[in-house]
Formats: structure tokens, sequence, C-alpha cells
């Protein structure tokens, strides 16, 4: 009896350590599909938008000496403003969550595993502790990681990833509550809806998706910036607030370029992907006109980014040279040149060196730097 007692308790132990051992692999998995390498640069879009808006109110409120790091560091820890990043994280997230989800109910990812002459099952026998190891595609020079589509490896199934949307949805909802300001809660909104129609209603549209998408990162500044316009801490202190026409007087050239640069970085890796689009069924820009009237494309919006930004610094040292304007104006040439001179090179390769895409997707993190701090 007592045998048998301590054999039960045995099963029952094995049974809860593995479905901890299962819940820990979800999360993880979870996680990984968030893409949290993309958190510090909508932390950063967060920082910079706020500082835009207070140092031009400052400005036209001629208290521009009376703008200090105590200040805004008393605005980024407002409740309201704090709540603003936190959204902002979730629709990043829920965006790249979704993504992966329609990618593997249309199969895209598992065309890459095709490729790879390894499924997603073969996949699971292995040792686990392969499982982040980069896989060589036989077909391409290109590296495929497994282990960053946990539902195309097998890691996660679909019914947990929708269970897992549908409460990151409602916590998203949750707290635009918290945001005390309408314009905000609207751009809040604007970007969950993007994300929420963004698998069967937007993707499948030729441009939608690409324009979703770019949406998504360039209003971040702005709905940063709302938010930070209309707090009430803001509101009374200075008496020259007309609200989200200074924040667009603030933000309108960062969030132009963001968009067309990210716009360019969006039809990079649509043209990086164009292979497995084709087959899959999915019409992309590269599938529809080709990859060399996409490299074109991708060179007008680099333009279009590099003209946004630069703008404002050179309209400054035309009217009045400072050595402010002249920072500004070598960070936005930087980012603008590196994004224009990478354009030209896909345009005289016609998009067909993969590793010069990989390169120009990789590189326009960076490049993104240099045109926020052209307005820093």
């Amino acid at each position: 009896g007592t045998a048998s007692i301590t054999k039960d308790g045995d099963q029952i132990q094995d049974s809860t350590n593995s479905r901890d051992e299962n819940n820990v692999q979800t999360i993880k998995s979870l996680f990984r599909m968030m893409r949290p390498g993309n958190f510090p640069g909508v932390v950063l879009f967060h920082l910079v938008g706020i500082h835009r808006v207070l140092w031009l109110l400052h400005q036209r409120n001629d208290f521009l000496q009376g703008y200090t790091m105590k200040i805004f560091i008393q605005t980024i820890i407002q409740p309201s403003i704090l709540a603003t990043l936190f959204a902002l994280l979730l629709i990043v997230s829920t965006s790249m969550i979704v993504n992966d989800y329609y990618d593997t109910l249309s199969g895209v990812d598992y065309l890459k595993f095709i490729k790879t002459r390894r499924s997603p099952y073969q996949r699971q026998t292995n040792n686990n502790n392969d499982n982040t190891t980069s896989i060589a595609s036989k077909s391409n020079n290109t590296i495929f990681d497994p282990s960053s589509k946990p539902l195309a490896s097998g890691q996660i199934s679909l019914p947990v990833v929708k269970q897992s949307l549908n409460v990151m949805y409602a916590i998203l909802l949750l707290t635009t509550v918290i945001i005390d300001n309408l314009h905000t809660r609207i751009f809040c909104l604007i970007g969950s809806m993007l994300t929420f129609y963004y698998t069967k209603q937007l993707k499948p549209k030729l441009w939608f998706k690409n324009v979703a998408c770019a949406l998504l990162m360039s209003l971040s500044p702005l709905t940063s910036g709302t938010a930070t316009a209309y707090h009430p801490s803001v509101t009374k202190l200075f008496e020259k607030n007309n609200g989200i026409l200074d924040v667009w007087r603030a933000l309108g050239p960062l969030f132009a370029s963001l968009f067309c640069g990210f716009m360019s970085r969006e039809l990079i890796m649509d043209m990086a992907d164009h292979s497995t689009d084709k087959d899959a069924g999915i019409k992309t820009v590269p599938v529809k006109y080709g990859k060399l009237m996409t490299s074109k494309i991708i060179l007008f919006f680099s333009i279009g980014a590099g003209f946004s930004i630069a703008v404002g610094p050179m309209r400054e040292i035309c009217g009045l040279f400072t050595l402010s304007a002249l920072r500004r104006l070598s960070f936005a040439l930087i980012g603008s040149l590196w994004l224009i001179l990478r354009a030209i090179q896909i345009v005289n390769s016609e998009g067909r060196d993969e590793q010069l895409l990989n390169k120009a997707i990789e590189e326009a993190k960076l490049s993104v730097l240099f045109l926020l701090a052209s307005v820093i």
C-alpha cells in the first residue's frame, strides 16, 4: 500500500513538473514571437516624442532655458505617460504575433522549413539544445533560425497563440482607460485596429500590409507627444499650447521620415521573402511588380525619408546659423545618405543580392538612430 501511494505521488509530481515545463516553454515562445528586439526602439520613439513636444512648448512660451532634465523625468513617470508606453509596447507585440499567426496559416513560414530540408516535426525529435541553431537554406545563402518562428517549428500551438492574443488585446483596451486624453486614446485604438484587422483584411491586400506596418512604428512618437501635450501637468504650465497642432509641428517631419523609412524597410523585407511569398500565393509588391521596380520604389521612399528629416535643420541654418542646427543637419544627412546609398546599391543589383538585402534590413535600424538624433 505504501509503495502504491509513493508511486502515485511520483506520477503526480512528474505530471506537475511536465505541466510547469510546458507553461515555461509557452511563455518563452510567446515572448520570442513578440520580437523583444523591437522594444528598445519603441521606448526610444516614446522618449523622443515627449522631448520634442516639451522642447517646442518651452520655446513657444519663451521659456526654453527652463527646460531641464528634471522636467523631462517628471513627465515620463506620470501614470498616463507610462500607460501610453505600455500600450505602444502591446501594440507592437500583438502586431508581431498576429503576423506570425497569419504566416503560419498561409504556409509561408512552413515553406521556409521546407527550404531548409527539415520539417518542424523532425526538429522536435532532435536534441533540445539545438533549438537556437541556425539552419543554412539549401536553396540560397540565407540563414533561417527556427527558434524565431515558434509557431512554424511546433513549439507552440495556434489555439494557445489565439487565446494569448485575446488576453493581450483585453489588457490593451484596459490600458487605454488610464490614458487621460481622447487624442492619445484614438492613436492607440488606431494601432490596435491595424493589428487586429491585419490578419485577413490587410495583409492579403497589396500595399496595405506595408502601409500598416510603417504606420504602426511611425505613429509611436506622435502618440507619446500627444499624451504629453494634453497631460494636465503640461497644460497648466504653458499658456501657449495648441495641442495636436503643436504635436504635429514638433513631430510631423519625423513622422514623415520614419514612415518613408519603414516603408522602404518593409519592401526590402518583402524582396528577401520573394520566393516563399510567391510559392504561398501571397501578392506582395515584389511578387506583383518584380524586384527591379520594387527596388526603384525603395529608392523613392529612402529619398523621401531623407528629405523629410533634413529640411528642418536646413531651414534653421538658412535662417540663423547655430551649432545645434549644424549638429542636427549632420545627423540627418548621415542617416539619410546611409538609406539612400544602400537603396541605390539594391537598384543596381536589381534586388537579386540576398546578402545585400539582409544587410540593408539590419542597417536600417542603425540609420533610424541618426534620424532620431537629428530632432533632439
